[in-house]
């Protein structure tokens, strides 16, 4: 029998016999009243509102019993806000009750108050706080060049008190970001304040990492070189540095970085492994490493399906031979939902096997959810593109987590810029048992209109997503076009190939036509900045309308075709649109987000700047007039910079 098959056997018996490292629960979190009173009283200031309008008392909670606010009137210009709800959920419950009160925090930055009388509206009146989830909140990709790098890993921390006040105002108590390498001096010491400041609102706060990532500046608890790795089996055979390497990376960042919880992303890069039977090991020694501290550690699950090996199967399935202990963070991507037909991304069909993995580790070990709300590097936020499946897929997502019994999610935002922190907030207030099967629930509570926006979610599920139209409106990077190690995130051909398809191009070209001709009348849209994405986002489809109508001339004629003309004269409409937009809605000017800049991440300009002058269209209008579809032209990505 092979060697690897033994080891196999060993490792699994191994790990149903740990019945001592049983999973345990994180320690609770209870907010401190004095802060939630400081907060309630920064509320009714930006409110231009009297700081004792509203007074916040808790009575004592009966065991079993509900999380209930309930609203006393005490006289014309003074309400009491009485709470009876368990320690750990009693400031959720508080912020439930502002809430219906009609304080409204839709954004970091962004607060929508009641007047005096309104508040006096709801005098006598009480509401239950149902949590869905035990566990719920969000994951800030610091690894993509957003507002939450320059507020924790920067030097901007009103950034993070911000976001993290955010959490707090929507219910959410739980909250993790991505490492990077080499950041900067201060960082451990300013992000140890930010997760005190959270741990006083009741929010856990984890970080990312990974044993031996090369991608975008993983922070890696390996940190040799490439050639010190190559040569490992020759100078450590056994093991036995890396794994004492990892335990004391773990013990070091959590004396400097007092996190909660941490996960670790498994492998090279997203689609590349590391070595089977070391993985399992270092898994091993990063979970006892962790428990020692007597906190929680994940293993990311990664969606990729290239790596496979015998006798273990998919790679990014490693943690299920792991003791169980070790928690699960369960990923998936983009606007797709667990549920759906066809997700056509990293070369999958759909998210059937993570389904089943996720099904099975919730019964032997700490399983999370991953999903996404935003997806960076050419797919929605930097075109811009702005898709309502985010809130259709994570809604019908929250209604299966009910119905397996899985109580914690922790979702991946890449940022809130451009109209997205509607997909956060609407996440957020899902968590609400109350509001389930109801993705349009945000757009509810803003007075928008919502048979408006229940055509405009039917359409683009219909078109965008059903019909593949994202993998047409989208841009294909220097990721997708590299020849010799493409990054297929999702499925599409890329302007290169089309040009010479011609029966594509007219197949494209009439699911555009439709798609551009049966778009939905978007000017009851209320809010400015939502109806400004919508309105870019209908451009874009008639801009690669366009597109395709200038590919189907004679290669020589492309240059001086009227659709070409038309589609840079749209470009610079949408151009005009979003400057109106960043200049009424831009919120983070000290993060620098619509302009090229320095920061740690792998890229050197903020994730809005490609949206702000929309190189991407400006990329593929050139690729055609100019007859250049190489890899590298008008590249904006430093692939060293990315794997280095």
């Amino acid at each position: 029998m092979p060697l690897t098959v033994w080891v196999f056997i060993l490792i699994s018996a191994y790990t149903f016999c740990q019945t001592s490292n049983a999973a345990r629960p994180l320690a609770p979190k209870i907010a401190q009243e004095a802060v939630i009173r400081d907060d309630l009283r920064k509320i009714l200031i930006e409110a231009k509102l009297p700081e004792n309008s509203i007074q916040m008392v808790r009575s004592e909670h009966e065991e079993n019993s509900k999380n209930t606010a309930k609203i006393l009137c005490n006289s014309e210009d003074n309400l009491t806000l009485e709470i009876s709800a368990q320690d750990t959920e009693w400031s959720s419950t508080f912020y439930l009750g502002l809430q219906k009160l009609g304080f409204l925090f839709p954004h970091p930055r962004l607060q929508i108050s009641p007047t005096l009388q309104e508040l006096h509206s709801h005098c006598g009146t009480y509401f239950d706080w149902n949590p869905a989830l035990k566990n719920r909140g969000f994951h800030f990709h610091t690894q993509h060049p957003n507002e939450w790098v320059h507020g924790f890993l920067m030097d901007q921390p009103k950034i993070a008190e911000d976001t993290i006040r955010w959490l707090a105002r929507n219910m959410q108590n739980t909250f993790s970001l991505s490492l990077l390498k080499d950041p900067g001096d201060h960082w451990k010491t300013q992000l140890s304040q930010q997760f005190h400041f959270a741990n006083q609102f009741g929010i856990y706060a984890g970080v990312g990492m990974s044993f031996i990532s090369q991608q975008q500046h993983s922070y890696r608890l390996l940190r040799e070189g490439f050639l010190t790795q190559f040569f490992s089996p020759l100078i450590d055979p056994e093991g036995k540095w890396q794994i004492q390497a990892i335990q004391r990376g773990i013990q070091e960042l959590s004396q400097a970085v007092h996190f909660d919880f941490a996960f670790i992303e498994l492998g090279t890069s997203e689609f590349t492994s590391g070595d089977y039977e070391k993985t399992l090991q270092w898994i091993e020694a990063a979970n006892n490493a962790t428990l020692a501290l007597d906190k929680q550690l994940f293993i990311k699950i990664h969606v990729s399906v290239n790596q496979h090996k015998q006798p273990y199967g998919n790679y990014n399935f490693l943690p299920q031979y792991s003791t169980t202990s070790l928690g699960a963070l369960v990923h998936t991507v983009m606007y797709y939902s667990l549920l759906d037909l066809d997700a056509p991304v990293y070369g999958r069909k759909d998210f059937s096997d993570i389904r089943t993995f996720m099904e099975n580790s919730l019964q032997n070990r700490p399983t999370w959810y991953f999903p996404e709300t935003s997806f960076f590097v050419g797919m929605d936020i930097d075109i811009p593109l702005f898709l309502t499946d985010f809130l259709v897929s994570r809604s019908v997502d929250m209604n299966y987590l009910e119905e397996k019994g899985l109580d914690s999610q922790l979702c991946f935002t890449t940022g809130q810029e451009l109209g997205y922190w509607l997909f956060d907030w609407t996440v957020a207030l899902l968590s609400n048992r109350d509001y389930h099967n109801n993705p349009l629930i945000g757009l509810h509570l803003l007075g928008e209109d919502l048979g408006v926006w229940d055509q405009i979610l039917k359409y683009q599920t219909r078109f965008i997503k059903n019909r593949g139209l994202l993998a047409i409106i989208s841009a294909s990077t220097l990721l997708d076009e590299n020849p010799f190690f493409p990054h297929f995130v999702h499925d599409r051909v890329t302007l290169a190939k089309l040009k010479d398809q011609p029966q594509l191009i007219r197949e494209q070209t009439q699911l555009l036509e439709a798609a551009f001709t049966n778009f939905p009348d978007t000017r009851s849209v209320k809010n400015h900045e939502l109806r400004i994405m919508l309105e870019v986002t209908k451009l874009k489809i008639q801009h690669s309308l366009l597109l395709r109508q200038t590919l189907a001339h004679p290669a020589e004629l492309r240059l001086s075709a009227p659709e070409l003309l038309e589609a840079q004269e749209l470009r610079t409409k949408a151009t005009s649109m979003l400057a109106d937009l960043r200049s009424t809605s831009e919120r983070y000017p000290e993060a620098h987000l619509f302009e090229e800049q320095t920061n740690p991440t792998s890229y050197e300009f903020g994730y809005a700047w490609t949206a702000f002058n929309l190189h991407y269209w400006e990329r593929e209008e050139r690729m055609i007039s100019e007859d250049n579809y190489s890899p590298l032209f008008m590249n904006i990505f430093n692939p060293m910079r990315i794997l280095f």
